[in-house]
């Protein structure tokens, strides 16, 4: 069994702890090769051996943070996850994610989160009607959390917006699903979202990079990375960054800041009519529309990049340094 499989079972169970990984029989800290791994069975847990991270952590109590849709139910809450739309103002590609939601029947609409980058000034989190946010139709009650970030920063400015506000509680939660604008949604994604297990607050959900910097992550990955994504990138750095080559001006892969997990696949579906390329990410149930441009240069013929060991995961393909 591979270390996806694992990840999934545990994802999709709610009395799974945290990860752990085997080779040989002998327990590995995160990276492992990519070679076959043995899944650990028992009571549903598959064991995680930490990494120690080069960083204090700070301790943020979570035990009593409930979401106030299921107090109001059963007066219990297991994990809390918000949806993070990257995005930005004037943006032509929210109104096509919103009706993927609506088409799913989804309506944890309180727990999404709008950051909407070049706003010119900060805006604190807000409740904002869906209908005011898109032009489509939308019942009167539907409403998002929307976030204005003075620029914007291409992939990263929504993870400086959880760090701003990550104590507010329109944005507080165990864990975060983090997408852009140009994505519409699966089949598959509402129960993913359902299920997805922070009891890990260091866990980062991915695809092999280069993965359109889409993740889900804990709380404690927010507080580790702190204020570092509010450093201004350009286009090409972003790539660098994304394809995990280096970290350009302290501005690390989100990979370098918990225990990386694969999730799923990434693949090609095909061209859309306006020229950008349909890429699946199977594990989420997430689909990326991009525009495909050229590789980033290498690490050492950047400015300012500084090229590292990271943690993030390859099959050997477009992602030379991992």
């Amino acid at each position: 069994q591979r270390l996806e499989d694992c990840a999934l079972k545990c994802a999709q169970d709610e009395n799974c702890n945290a990860y752990t990984m085997q080779l040989e029989g002998e327990p590995r800290a995160w990276p492992a090769s990519s070679e076959p791994l043995q899944r650990v069975e028992g009571k549903g847990l598959c064991w995680l051996k930490e990494t120690p991270l080069p960083f204090a952590l700070p301790k943020r109590d979570m035990r009593h943070f409930k979401d106030p849709l299921s107090d109001a139910a059963s007066g219990e809450c297991s994990y809390v996850t918000k949806l993070v739309v990257n995005s930005y103002v004037g943006s032509p590609h929210l109104p096509r994610l919103f009706q993927s939601l609506y088409s799913l029947g989804f309506r944890r609409l309180s727990d999404v989160i709008v950051v909407l980058g070049g706003a010119g000034r900060a805006a604190a989190p807000t409740r904002v009607p869906v209908r005011d946010l898109v032009p489509m139709e939308a019942e009167e009650g539907d409403a998002v959390v929307v976030i204005g970030v003075e620029r914007h920063n291409f992939d990263l400015h929504g993870f400086a917006a959880l760090f701003r506000h990550r104590d507010d509680p329109l944005v507080a939660a165990h864990g975060y699903m983090y997408v852009h604008c140009t994505v519409t949604f699966e089949p598959r994604f509402p129960a993913v979202f359902e299920r997805l297990n922070f009891t890990d607050p260091l866990v980062i959900y991915g695809a092999p990079c280069p993965s359109s910097n889409i993740f889900a992550f804990g709380a404690g990955v927010v507080d580790a990375y702190g204020s570092s994504y509010e450093e201004p990138i350009g286009k090409m750095e972003g790539l660098l960054i994304e394809h995990a080559r280096g970290h350009v001006r302290g501005v690390k892969p989100l990979s370098e800041w918990g225990h990386i997990v694969r999730f799923g696949n990434r693949s090609i579906e095909g061209r859309r009519a306006d020229g950008r390329i349909i890429l699946s990410y199977t594990g989420f149930g997430i689909t990326k529309y991009i525009k495909w441009g050229p590789s980033p240069p290498a690490c050492i013929e950047s400015e300012g990049c500084v090229t590292m060991k990271n943690r993030c995961i390859s099959k050997g393909r477009g992602c030379k340094d991992c």
